[in-house]
């Protein structure tokens, strides 16, 4: 497994980041492309959102502002930001797109 930052338009993150701002549960959201050797799927970005509460709202809602700038078989997972191996490396690897 590996992971990087992914090469997205710049518009996706100026949508994200329009959408955190209206959101007080969300603290910040860290961009990165993953890939796991195990599974069948290529590359792809993942976004890990650290969040108070609501996160299944949350993701519905980044999900309907995601889908308007993927392709037909592209995708982009959500994760909320816990203390997996997968979180724990954004918050200590990463900088954050979006901060409150």
């Amino acid at each position: 497994m590996w992971i990087m930052a992914p090469n997205l338009q710049i518009t996706l993150s100026d949508a994200l980041k329009k959408y955190f701002k209206t959101q007080d549960k969300i603290k910040s959201a860290y961009l990165a492309q993953i890939f796991n050797g195990l599974k069948n799927k290529p590359p792809h970005p993942i976004i890990g959102i650290e969040v108070s509460d609501e996160f299944d709202r949350i993701q519905k809602e980044c999900g309907n502002i995601i889908n308007k700038f993927l392709q037909n078989d592209e995708f982009i997972d959500c994760i909320p930001l816990g203390e997996d191996e997968i979180s724990e490396y954004m918050k200590k690897q990463m900088e954050p797109f979006y901060k409150k």
